[in-house]
């Protein structure tokens, strides 16, 4: 199965890098976009299975674009990169929901990791298990 990818980054130098990079996967198909009109219009027109969005965009920021696709009652699963993570920023992408935060660079493959992990139905179920029980584990009598 495909995944669909768009990535957002106001750097065009970073976008190629992100998006050749994970070109290499062949079962992925990466979208760009520059900036958060951009990157809105592309949801509108193509089915995205998770963003990938640095959070400075020159005078926007990635949690804008978030907040929006939120605003608009589509959940799509994101990860936010940043050339500077604080606390902050940590905060922000917890509270929107963010799979991961990752700081610039990063490794590649960390990346597809977090993605496969949180787009796999059966891992998704034992994330939301774990975390709304705990380390509870029931065992079969």
């Amino acid at each position: 199965m495909s995944r669909r990818i768009l990535v957002i980054d106001d750097d065009a130098d970073t976008l190629e890098l992100i998006s050749t990079l994970l070109h290499q996967n062949q079962k992925i198909k990466v979208l760009t976009a520059l900036n958060l009109t951009e990157a809105l219009e592309t949801v509108k027109k193509e089915f995205v299975d998770v963003v990938v969005c640095d959070v400075n965009l020159g005078k926007e920021n990635g949690f804008q674009l978030i907040e929006e696709l939120k605003n608009n009652l589509l959940e799509i699963p994101f990860v936010i990169v940043s050339g500077d993570v604080d606390p902050t920023k940590e905060a922000k992408a917890k509270s929107l929901g963010a799979m991961a935060i990752m700081e610039k660079p990063f490794h590649y493959e960390a990346l597809l990791e977090i993605i496969d992990k949180n787009l796999d139905p059966i891992a998704r179920f034992e994330a939301s298990k774990a975390k709304r029980w705990g380390a509870r584990t029931t065992t079969a009598v």
